[in-house]
Parts: C-alpha cells; structure tokens; sequence
C-alpha cells in the first residue's frame, strides 16, 4: 500500500478531488482508476502517470495576447482564454472653453444696419445707399435706333408725347423723333434703372422747333428721373439760346445756365451730362456748359425730354464715371 504522504506530495496546487476516483487505500487516486493495492507496481506507475499530466496541464501556454490586452483572472473554474478589453484611458482633450467677457480689441460687430464709430463706439447710422456700383467706363445703355422695334420696350413715354422714328438723310441714319409742341407738360421718354446714381449721358440732339419763347421751354436730355415727373433736365432753351438745368419734382425750377447764348434749331448738338454725386455737369459739342450741385434728386433713369418744342435724338449712350 502507498504512503498516504506519497498521495498528498503527487500533484501539488491541483484539487485533489477533481476527476479522482476512491482508491481502495482510502486515498483519491489522480489516474482515475480503482487502485489495486495488491498491485504496489502498477499504481504507482499510473499515479506517477498522473503526476507528469497535471505537470503539463499547468504549464501556461505561449502568450497569445495582442497590444493593450491583459490576460484574465483565474475563475473558480480555471483560466479564461477570452481577452480582456484595453482599459487605458484615452488621451485627454481639452476642454471646451465657456464664453467669456470679449477683449478689447476684440469687440462685436454691429448690428446689421448699424456702423460703429464716434465717441465710446456708439452705433451711427449707415451712409446712405450709393445705388449699383460699376466700373468705371462700363456701359450701362446704348442706343442707335437702328433697331429700335427689338428695344423699345425698354423704352417708357409720357402720356401725350408723340415719339416716332424717322429717317435723317443728310446723316442716313435713323432717329428718335419728338413732334408734340402744344403743351406745356415735359414730353419725356425715359429708359435705364430707377437706382442708378453717378452716370454719363450723351446723345445727338436736333432741335426741330419752338412753341414760344420761355426759359422753361426746351430740348435735351433728363438724369436722375424717379419718374415720368419727377427729374432734371438739361436742355437748349428758346427764349436765349442758352444751355440750362432744370429741376422738376414738386415744383419746377430753373437752377443754372450757361454763357453760351447761340443754341438754334436745325442744327445737331453733341450733349454730354454727368451725373455724379449732387453735382450735375453739363459740356455742349465738347466745351464746358455748367457744373451745379442740387441734392434734391439722388438717383433715377435717364431719358429724352422736350417741353414746348420738337426734337430729334440719336446715338444716346449711357456709362458709369
């Protein structure tokens, strides 16, 4: 019969009731068979077998583990082979940064409408609006009437006025004609935008005739017209001859005139207005008629205008300063 100090040396750190059947000696036998105590040999050879198995077995295995993994806690029931998760905390990040009191130079924007400026940054008024805004040199309107059955449409007259196209020889061209002269009323033909503000305006003028002789009876052309009522015209009178600036709004008025007292009919005239600003600048056939400001007007079309007289127009042409 074994030592039963032979049974307890045999497997070391193992439960010595997993797997074992009774021996007859009384003692658990690891080899799981039924000891033949007769049989000293055989059963210390299986026992010794059964030694050199929980030998192996409690050998760990080559670590199979990949980065950040740990491997797990021995269980009531053996090792675990699953591996545990990574549990290294992430790099911090920065925390979001609560909104503070603005610096200084720094400071928030205005409303929108508002501007900053003055004393202590009180909020002023914006400048007032300065229309569209173009290059210098762009045209905005050009008309030869060549072809004037295509745009006429972008052309609006005056109830009362009698514009018709007609054919001159001595220049072979065709041109705007105005031949209403009974009334006293501003026959008008506007085109253009209702916004613009600084603009050049040229065209050929031709005065047929006058009906009378007043300072307020005219030809010539029309900037910043809000309406078919409401504009300033710049136009060779019939009682001196003279270029003069005419604003008709509310009421009407006569602003300014030129030197120049030789206007007549029958003779064609190159009239050239600019429009910039308040100021309205007049050249007749290239020389300097006029300059005078007058902001009662800031933007408008353009147009053709005659009161008390006919008049032919050609080549008007419309760019920005």
């Amino acid at each position: 019969m074994l030592h039963p100090s032979f049974h307890a040396a045999r497997a070391p750190g193992l439960p010595l009731t997993t797997g074992a059947l009774p021996c007859r000696c009384g003692l658990p036998c690891r080899c799981g068979l039924l000891c033949r105590c007769a049989l000293l040999l055989p059963c210390v050879l299986l026992c010794l077998a059964a030694l050199s198995c929980a030998s192996v077995t409690r050998e760990d295995p080559p670590s199979r583990l990949g980065p950040g993994e740990r491997p797990a806690a021995d269980g009531a029931g053996g090792r675990s082979s699953a591996p545990r998760a990574d549990t290294t905390a992430p790099p911090s990040q920065p925390a979001p940064q609560q909104p503070g009191p603005q610096s200084a130079d720094k400071a928030p924007a205005p409303p929108s409408g508002l501007s900053s400026g003055g004393a202590g940054n009180v909020p002023v008024a914006p400048a007032a609006d300065a229309g569209p805004s173009f290059v210098s040199g762009m045209v905005l309107l050009e008309e030869n009437f060549e072809n004037f059955a295509a745009s006429s449409s972008a052309w609006t007259s005056s109830a009362g006025s009698e514009w018709e196209l007609q054919t001159d020889t001595e220049r072979v061209s065709t041109v705007y004609a105005q031949t209403e002269t009974a009334r006293s009323q501003p026959n008008v033909s506007l085109a253009g935008d209702a916004a613009w503000r600084d603009v050049i305006v040229e065209a050929d003028l031709q005065i047929l005739e006058f009906n009378g002789s007043s300072s307020s009876y005219m030809a010539g052309l029309c900037v910043r017209a809000r309406d078919l009522d409401s504009f300033y015209l710049i136009g060779i009178r019939s009682n001196d001859g003279k270029l003069g600036l005419r604003r008709y709004a509310e009421d009407a008025s006569n602003l300014v005139q030129s030197e120049l007292d030789q206007g007549t009919t029958d003779v064609w005239y190159h009239l050239r207005v600019e429009a910039v600003g308040p100021t309205i600048t007049a050249y007749l056939d290239g020389q300097l008629m006029f300059s005078h400001s007058d902001d009662e007007l800031p933007s408008g079309a353009i147009g053709l205008c005659t009161v008390r007289a006919s008049a032919r127009f050609d080549n008007v042409r419309v760019t920005a300063p």
